[in-house]
This record gives C-alpha cells, structure tokens and sequence, in this order.
C-alpha cells in the first residue's frame, strides 16, 4: 500500500523534484527492510533454523538484503563530497544487492540438489557457495573501486549508476548468470 501511495503520488511532482523524492522513498523503504531482515535474523538464529541448510542461504540472502539497505541509507544520507563516505556506501549497497541476486540463484540451485541429489552433496558444496555468494560481488565491487577512472566524481547519483558502464555491464551479466541459474 504504501509503494502504490508513492506511485500515484509521484505524478502530481515537478520532474525536477524526482530525485529528492527517490531519496526520500528510497530512505523510507530501507528502514522498513531494516526492521524486516534484523527481525528474521534474530527468528533464525534464535529458532536454530540457520543451522539448517535451506534456511542458512536464506539467512545469507537476508543478511545481504540487510547490507543493501544499510547502502542506501547511507547513500541518502551522507554527503557525496568526500571520497570515503561515497566509497562506504558504494560498498554496502553494491555488494548487498550483487550478492542478494547471487544468493536468490543459490538458493534455487540448492533447493534442486536437494530434491535431485542428497543433503550430503548441498552440504559438500557450501563453500563453493560462501565464495561464489559473498566472495564474487566483493571482488567486483574491489574492481570497480580500484579500476574505475570515474570513481572521484562528486556528483549524487543512484548507487545502481554510479560507476557508469562498467558497473552496468557487471550488473547485466549477474543478472543474466542468475536467471540461468533459477
């Protein structure tokens, strides 16, 4: 209800006031996320379900929800101007969104080798998952980092855009692998 509120209320703004109110959207939804992965984190944990192997890559999903969220409160929240801050909430948000849609994949690519093989071979394979679930997108975030010539500009753009091309082909390809994946 509240998304279909900000959409009918979107078109009665001026164009030039989209952005700050993609701001303030955004902010709002992040602290509802917040609250939401923290809530399901505390059940799995307390409940021992994250011992459990379905219920770890969801937890793993979850967490990394949870970092995205941090990144766009942080994106909306901090000044651009200085390079760390830019580069701090580059980093929550994008390695919590890259790894979010890698462990959707996984999680789908787990849940058909349990139905299809046994515990014992999804268990064998958690650590290929841990590297491709986490390990993968802090390598491509390092990459853009270190890599990227427009890494220094100033200006407040969406996360999702920041690094230009690079950052779009990189996210074209994770999405396209994933959708292979499901």
């Amino acid at each position: 209800m509240f998304i279909s509120a900000k959409m009918i209320a979107i078109n009665n703004l001026n164009p030039a006031d989209y952005m700050k109110e993609f701001d303030k959207f955004a902010f709002e939804i992040s602290i509802v996320g917040i609250v939401a992965a923290v809530y399901l984190i505390m059940l799995f944990v307390t409940s021992k379900k994250i011992k459990r192997m379905p219920h770890r890559i969801t937890a793993c999903l979850v967490f990394s929800q949870l970092l995205e969220c941090i990144g766009v409160i942080l994106w909306s929240t901090l000044g651009q101007k200085t390079g760390w801050r830019m580069i701090l909430q580059f980093c929550f948000y994008t390695i919590g969104g890259y790894s979010a849609r890698l462990w959707t994949a996984i999680l789908a690519i787990s849940l058909l080798f349990l139905q299809c093989r046994s515990l014992c071979f999804v268990l064998k394979l958690w650590p290929v998952f841990m590297g491709v679930g986490w390990g993968l997108p802090t390598l491509v975030t390092a990459f853009l980092l270190i890599f990227d010539p427009n890494s220094n500009s100033d200006d407040k753009k969406n996360p999702s855009f920041q690094y230009g091309n690079a950052q779009a082909a990189i996210s074209v390809f994770i999405l396209v692998m994933c959708f292979i994946g499901e």
